[in-house]
């Protein structure tokens, strides 16, 4: 059993670091099937022993083999999230299909916080899987429907008195992701999402001197809010009702 785990982890986080190469490279405009990787210091073709997940980053002490400088920790740590996911998703019988839900959130989170965009490409991923999801989960058509409008509605009409309360590809995320989850859940992550979301604003204004109106990367709070909203948004809802 302990074998098992340790194995779905490992897959999990190696499923993630292949994630972080597509993180790296799309927004550069570079293939991310094509070419070895390299360190992004000094270009150099890393072996394969530099590629093991989290392995490699603590044997090397978070510091490239060949030009000495730091690695960023941010992979490693996306890393052991994607193993964290996979054992979770395991544990709890939800099929492939929700990992690869999740693995698409990561993209567009970090991807969101680089460049500040959300290609609409990973919303038709999101559409495929939610077709696929049909045949996987029970979830009927009008909770799916439902959760396509309850979130994103609202948004969109909160960005025409507000200008640019939020951005169109979050809008869309919501909506999409609300047709994959159901309006339960994509409430409850709504919920937590701008728990969060706001929490981050303050920071930023009491110790970033950012304005209210500053902009930043919602995604990774969205996507953080559908992660805990997918798991524990039953549960969440059973806890405020009764």
């Amino acid at each position: 059993m302990i074998l098992n785990n340790i194995c779905i982890f490992f897959m999990g986080a190696g499923i993630f670091s292949f994630l972080n190469v597509i993180i790296y490279r799309v927004p550069k405009k570079l293939s991310f099937i094509k070419g070895r990787s390299f360190c992004p210091r000094c270009h150099t073709q890393l072996k394969f022993y530099d590629l093991i997940p989290i392995l490699s980053y603590l044997f090397l002490r978070g510091k490239c083999r060949y030009c000495n400088n730091v690695i960023s920790i941010y992979d490693t740590i996306n890393e052991v999230i994607g193993g964290i996911l996979l054992l979770q998703c395991f544990k709890d019988r939800n099929s492939l299909i929700v990992f690869m839900f999740f693995c698409i959130l990561d993209i567009i989170s970090l991807i969101d916080i680089y460049t500040m965009e959300i290609d609409d490409k990973y919303h038709i991923i999101i559409i495929l899987l939610s077709i696929i999801s049909m045949f996987v989960f029970k979830l009927s058509i009008i909770d799916r429907l439902i959760g396509f409008l309850c979130v994103s509605m609202p948004m969109y009409i909160l960005t025409l008195f507000i200008k640019d309360g939020f951005g169109g590809g979050d809008i869309k995320l919501m909506a999409v992701s609300g047709f994959f989850m159901g309006y339960q859940r994509i409430i409850v992550s709504m919920y937590i999402a701008l728990c969060i979301g706001g929490f981050y604003s303050l920071f930023l204004i009491i110790f970033k001197d950012k304005k209210w109106n500053s902009y930043f990367a919602f995604a990774p709070f969205l996507s953080i809010g559908m992660l805990i909203g997918w798991f524990y948004g039953y549960q969440f809802l059973y806890f405020f009702i009764t």
